[in-house]
């Protein structure tokens, strides 16, 4: 094929269309919210607070709908063979929740309100995505090898386009800085955020999707294990894992030896360890599980669980004294609830070491339906638990009587 000749813009062009006809309201999600963030920061609206903001509800909008309506399509498709009008409700069902995200998206921007809406943001986001990554499961089971080259597409796929992007946008700048330098031409800086939010949101989108598998390929995907995550895994995410395991194993000893309490920093390594742990988990989850002649990855999901317990007790302990002296706050809340959780999930891999990797994205779901809504969410715990120190402090000052605040206790 001859660079940028005929046939280059045709396959362009080709894939363009496949795309837009696959997933088209992805697609417009994506166009949605790079032009509304291009928009939120023209200076032109530096004193126009109101549609600024708008254009940023609307540029957040648009960005939670790329997952929301990939995932609206693969669940279309898994429905397709015994619910064949199901694009229609599904779509449409995407639609309301994308318009409620809007409406529910706080107008002003006070620290507290954006805290708790970015908290339960995250939340919803986590939820679509590991919906996307165990939608071949549902309905129908899925091999567990299956399922795993299915999200290693995604994670590769994910992978390049952030890749390509980032390459793209970095040549792009430095064109726009060259010419600015070379021609005193003054461009705009603003520009360069608008070509961010193209690259982020536009090409990004399109080169994720340009090689994500149909559903013909998503039932029928085989087990290719590749060289560099392999690699990956064994000489980079492993030495890490035993490097976080040391020290916190030394540290373990020191408390335990001076029987004191843990430091309140402990939580973030114990994190650390769990989330860099669990990606090796499933990353070599193949070579434990289906390869014969790699030992080393059968020993680690057979040791790994089983002494991540006692570190997770080590970060329930030392939340609870944080917690004890300062009460919930939203963080503190979302760090229990995943102690715990990473608490369960060693215990289950440690009595069943032969069960599926499937427990882990559907107990993540499960965790992020139940605790993004009220009374259990966040934000409701932390304001109850904030409010009843709050009570305690002014009760023990004698400036609150009957739950009423008394301006004058003397």
């Amino acid at each position: 094929m001859k660079l940028f000749g005929l046939a280059f813009w045709e396959e362009l062009r080709q894939g363009f269309i496949r795309q837009t006809r696959q997933y088209p309201v992805a697609v417009l999600c994506g166009l949605i919210c790079a032009v509304s963030f291009s928009l939120a920061i023209d200076d032109s609206l530096r004193y126009n607070s109101i549609w600024r903001v708008r254009w940023i509800r609307l540029g957040i909008t648009g960005g939670f709908g790329i997952s929301l309506f990939i995932l609206a399509e693969l669940l279309v498709g898994r429905l397709k063979a015994k619910l064949s009008w199901a694009f229609v409700p599904v779509n449409v069902l995407g639609l309301l929740c994308l318009i409620g995200l809007y409406l529910w998206i706080p107008f002003y921007n006070g620290a507290e309100l954006l805290n708790t809406f970015l908290i339960r943001l995250l939340m919803l986001a986590v939820l679509v995505h590991l919906a996307i990554a165990v939608i071949p499961a549902f309905i129908q089971e899925e091999p567990d090898v299956a399922l795993w080259e299915y999200n290693k597409t995604i994670f590769t796929r994910f992978l390049l386009s952030g890749f390509f992007s980032a390459v793209f946008f970095g040549g792009v700048v430095l064109a726009l800085i060259s010419i600015d330098k070379m021609f005193g031409l003054d461009l705009d800086e603003e520009n360069i955020g608008r070509i961010w939010f193209f690259c982020a949101f536009v090409l990004n989108t399109f080169l994720f999707l340009g090689a994500f598998p149909d559903m013909e390929e998503r039932m029928n995907l085989q087990l290719d294990y590749p060289k560099w995550i392999h690699f990956f895994s064994k000489f980079i995410l492993l030495p890490l894992v035993v490097i976080y395991f040391a020290i916190l194993f030394v540290y373990s000893l020191k408390i335990l030896f001076s029987w004191s309490c843990p430091n309140r920093w402990v939580g973030l390594p114990v994190f650390v360890l769990s989330a860099v742990g669990g990606l090796t988990g499933l990353l070599i989850w193949p070579l434990a599980k289906v390869e014969p002649l790699t030992p080393w990855a059968k020993t680690f999901w057979r040791f790994f669980f089983p002494l991540l317990i006692p570190l997770s007790v080590l970060l329930l302990l030392a939340l609870q004294r944080r917690i004890s002296d300062y009460g919930f706050t939203e963080i503190r809340y979302l760090g229990v609830i995943l102690a715990f959780w990473i608490l369960g999930i060693c215990i289950y891999y440690t009595v069943r070491p032969g069960a599926s990797f499937k427990a882990i994205p559907w107990s993540l779901i499960c965790i992020a339906i139940v605790f993004s809504i009220n009374p259990l969410s966040p934000a409701s715990v932390a304001r109850k638990s904030q409010w009843k120190r709050l009570s305690n402090i002014l009760a023990t000052e004698n400036l609150l009587k009957d739950g009423i605040l008394v301006s004058n206790p003397h």
